[in-house]
């Protein structure tokens, strides 16, 4: 599992700071490639501003590094409970967390990945979920009713874009 954060933005003392996990999905390039920094100030800078700690996680290499033998490579449903595991681990990080201040952001794929990941780990998590630019697909898996007390403490925003070509999904999403 790859990952990248900016250890500067770690707090030396206080609270334990919360997480944002940020996935994207259908990638192409290498799992370095996926960790560059490119359009993720914006996202970096809003972590720190909710007492968050950016972190990009890089879609698995698969296989042959790809999906299908194409130069895309995007999250899979196995992966679900190996995110679940690592976070449940600590993740091999310098600092503590607090687990009920996560927040995941899912961009294209990731957002699909992250509708399952959260409707089979959710309850072990408190924090949200930003679905932007996609939507949450649980087709094969069937409908998910969330617990009260998930619905208490963990928040869903779903980004729809009027004309995108996932427009009446991530309406139906919403």
């Amino acid at each position: 599992m790859l990952y990248r954060y900016d250890s500067a933005d770690v707090p030396s003392s206080g609270r334990a700071p919360g997480l944002l996990l940020y996935f994207h999905g259908n990638n192409l390039g290498t799992q370095q490639d996926l960790l560059a920094w490119s359009h993720d100030e914006y996202r970096r800078r809003l972590a720190i501003d909710q007492g968050l700690i950016f972190m990009k996680l890089a879609s698995p290499a698969l296989g042959n590094s790809t999906l299908g033998g194409s130069s895309t490579r995007h999250w899979h449903y196995e992966q679900i409970p190996v995110i679940h595991e690592f976070l449940q681990s600590g993740l091999p990080l310098q600092f503590s967390f607090d687990t009920v201040r996560i927040v995941f952001w899912g961009g294209s794929q990731g957002t699909c990945f992250l509708g399952n990941f959260v409707a089979a780990h959710g309850t072990s998590y408190g924090g949200g979920l930003y679905a932007g630019c996609r939507y949450l697909n649980r087709d094969g898996f069937g409908a998910w009713e969330a617990p009260p007390d998930f619905q208490e403490r963990f928040k869903v925003v779903v980004q729809a874009t009027i004309g995108d070509f996932l427009h009446e999904k991530s309406v139906a999403a919403y």
